[in-house]
């Protein structure tokens, strides 16, 4: 009996080894196991957090270069972007424009402050609360406020005095107002424009290729006599003797005819008014002829409100601002209409913020305001 109780002992001693060592190894697995998922959960966050550091700089760099901040005014060493601003710059309406792209890459700001007396800003972005980009905008005198100039037409005024014709005429960016001669409202219009100082044009009706006449009086047609034609810009110019230029209405015929553009252009040198060509047709030769007498012109780079849509005009004030930014300068039309208006609100202010300054046609076209501002 006492041999067998020995041996039963021995046995569960043995077994209770057993137990032991296969717990020691479970627990060492599972720590081995806990420190390199660890480490693998550690790698994966570090690299999530540089894809993120990625995109940070590509939005940056976007919004940046949407404020006009060139290439070499931005050095992006790791985790930090340094960038000279113009004294001009807007922080405000680039913060606003950095966070929205921001939060569309699910990357937060987490801080921001100003240090007035050093002239910069910082701007700390975070994924997840972990710092992953620090911005630092230095002001700068030796960079230009003015990415470039910009002005804007807005054609067909006299029909009616309406409040969208009020809104244009009162409107607090600098717009050039471009008046219809003869029509009901024209003298109205004329009147509130010079209240409220707003540089205005001669919107002349020229002779169209292939939409209707609507002669009233003061259309310019390919076959009228000379006297016809000097007589109608004549009586245009004396209803309008303020306008500082003209442009066509229409057009796309007469421009092209460099007989009645040499009567207009003659007719305007003598009053005193420049000329900018609508470009109603590609074929035009009004800015050649202009030139040929040594007449102040220039002419339209492009139509803002072609479509009848908030959203399209404010594209097309964006493409106005590349064109100024890249010409030095740029020439628009649009027309007084409710769109167009809700979009000049909303585009102006925030190109201006941008570096575009808008500014009357005629500083753009007059010898001694653009010889000053052209690239």
């Amino acid at each position: 009996m006492k041999r067998k109780r020995r041996k039963t002992t021995i046995q569960t001693s043995l077994n209770n080894v057993w137990i032991l060592s296969l717990t020691l190894s479970a627990i060492l697995l599972a720590i081995l196991r806990f420190v390199v998922f660890d480490r693998e959960t550690s790698a994966k966050n570090m690299r999530r957090l540089d894809e993120y550091s990625a995109k940070a700089n590509t939005v940056i760099t976007s919004v940046l270069k949407d404020y006009h901040i060139q290439e070499e005014w931005i050095s992006i060493q790791g985790d930090y972007v340094n960038v000279l601003i113009p004294n001009h710059f807007r922080f405000h309406y680039f913060f606003t424009d950095l966070s929205d792209s921001l939060h569309e890459n699910k990357i937060n700001v987490l801080n921001c402050s100003e240090n007035m007396q050093a002239g910069t800003i910082q701007v700390e972005l975070a994924k997840n609360d972990k710092v992953i980009k620090k911005i630092l905008l230095t002001r700068s005198n030796n960079l230009p406020n003015i990415a470039g100039y910009a002005a804007i037409i807005i054609d067909d005024f006299g029909y009616a005095y309406t409040n969208t014709v009020k809104d244009f005429i009162f409107f607090p960016y600098p717009i050039s107002l471009s008046i219809i001669p003869g029509l009901n409202a024209t003298d109205k219009i004329k009147k509130q424009a010079e209240l409220a100082q707003k540089e205005y044009l001669i919107h002349m009706p020229m002779e169209p290729l292939n939409e209707k006449i609507n002669d009233h009086g003061y259309t310019i047609l390919t076959d009228q006599t000379p006297g016809i034609v000097r007589l109608r810009i004549r009586s245009a110019c004396s209803q309008l003797a303020n306008a500082v230029g003209m442009n066509n209405h229409q057009g796309s015929k007469a421009t092209a005819d460099s007989h009645v553009m040499k009567l207009v252009m003659e007719e305007l040198k003598f009053h005193g008014k420049f000329f900018v060509d609508s470009r109603t047709n590609s074929q035009s030769v009004a800015l050649l002829v202009a030139r040929e007498l040594n007449l102040p012109a220039t002419e339209n780079d492009l139509f803002l409100d072609v479509e009848n849509d908030k959203d399209y005009v404010l594209s097309r004030m964006e493409k106005l601002a590349d064109i100024a930014v890249s010409r030095g300068k740029a020439i628009a039309i649009g027309h007084a209409k409710p769109n167009t208006l809700k979009a000049l609100k909303i585009a102006m202010p925030r190109l201006e913020s941008r570096g575009i300054r808008f500014v009357p046609i005629s500083t753009l076209v007059l010898p001694y305001h653009s010889d000053s501002i052209t690239r």
